[in-house]
């Protein structure tokens, strides 16, 4: 019997390096990849047609004793098992250090995979701040001020924990490489880190998925998320996104000396993270141009029609609702009104009103 040499390959994203766009290549090319030996698993979320997805490894139960299980239940054969979720990194990054790795790599052993294989993609940290700020307005109802989130970006401080822990871990390895070195060849990068870079891959039919909003949309969406919270994505951002792909995004960045507070905080983990990433691909840390949330903004006929006809449709729904409500709570008042009528006279309504 041949030895099972088999690989389980991570791609963890992180948050805002092209995951989606990734996400849509792997599920469009199965039959490609299953033919070079590589079984990337069911999406849950169908990214078909430009739809938002987390990947097929949002589900993925890392830091469970049921992930062995999980994993057998995926394999077919001797073949290497592709998951891809940018979730992946926060699960990772909230173990605790290199037992718990230990633990990640010999339950993977007991599925029947020799090896790890994780693909990470780092960004530049203004850039990356800035963007992680957006998307927090665009999906999470924040309403938060951009200064507030750079005095509490933390995700390289995760990278280089994580990395400094998968150092010891046998079996293990990490493959670091700089979304905005990389940004115009995912692909490729992706393809290389699989072991195929002869490979050739079909482009996502829907092209540009889950883009940023532009400074317009930021004010809109962030002005709903003060009445609607958390679920006010999917009357504005969520649709622009996804019906308008083509609208360039655009990311608000704070002053400079926010910005270089936030580069001095984190010193010391661009230090530990430059002695496991290759030197081509460590961190950027320029500074960007300032543009200030009350910079003036401009909104395309589109969007703004776009976003009149969801809040239109939605104020449309929740009328109807009420309305339907109040017929009923009507309704019944009356039923109890000619339920305490003396019995002579219910029968007499009855015969007028032929019930």
């Amino acid at each position: 019997m041949s030895q099972n040499t088999s690989k389980l390959c991570l791609h963890i994203g992180h948050h805002k390096t092209g995951s989606t766009y990734l996400q849509g290549l792997l599920h469009r090319n199965r039959a490609v990849f299953a033919r070079a030996g590589l079984i990337y698993p069911h999406d849950p979320s169908d990214p078909s047609n430009g739809k938002i997805t987390s990947g097929n490894g949002q589900d993925l139960p890392i830091g469970s004793s049921n992930l062995t299980e999980y994993l057998k239940c995926d394999q077919i054969g001797n073949l290497d098992l592709v998951y891809s979720s940018e979730f992946l990194f926060d699960r990772l990054t909230a173990l605790k250090g290199e037992d718990d790795l230990k633990i990640l790599m010999r339950d993977a052993r007991a599925a029947g995979f020799t090896q790890i294989s994780i693909l990470l993609f780092i960004r530049n940290p203004i850039t990356h701040a800035a963007s992680q700020y957006m998307q927090r307005i665009k999906r999470d109802g924040a309403i938060g001020k951009i200064s507030d989130y750079f005095a509490h970006y933390d995700t390289p401080e995760r990278v280089a924990t994580l990395m400094k822990a998968a150092a010891t871990v046998d079996g293990m390895t990490i493959e670091v490489r700089n979304y905005e070195r990389h940004r115009k060849q995912l692909a490729s990068t992706l393809c290389a880190w699989l072991g195929h870079p002869e490979i050739m891959l079909a482009e996502p039919a829907e092209g540009k998925i889950n883009r940023s909003l532009s400074h317009g949309e930021y004010v809109m969406q962030r002005r709903l998320n003060r009445h609607l919270g958390g679920c006010a994505s999917k009357f504005l951002s969520d649709p622009l996104c996804e019906c308008l792909p083509q609208v360039e995004a655009q990311h608000l960045c704070p002053d400079h000396g926010t910005q270089q507070a936030m580069l001095t905080r984190l010193a010391s983990a661009f230090e530990m993270v430059a002695r496991y990433v290759e030197p081509t691909e460590q961190y950027d840390l320029s500074l960007m141009p300032p543009e200030l949330p009350n910079s003036p903004f401009a909104m395309s006929k589109e969007q703004l029609e776009l976003a009149i006809d969801m809040l239109g449709a939605e104020i449309a729904s929740l009328r109807k609702t009420e309305h339907q409500a109040a017929q009923n709570s009507l309704s019944g008042r009356a039923r109890q009104i000619f339920r305490a009528l003396p019995q002579p006279m219910q029968r007499a309504l009855r015969k007028i009103l032929f019930i």
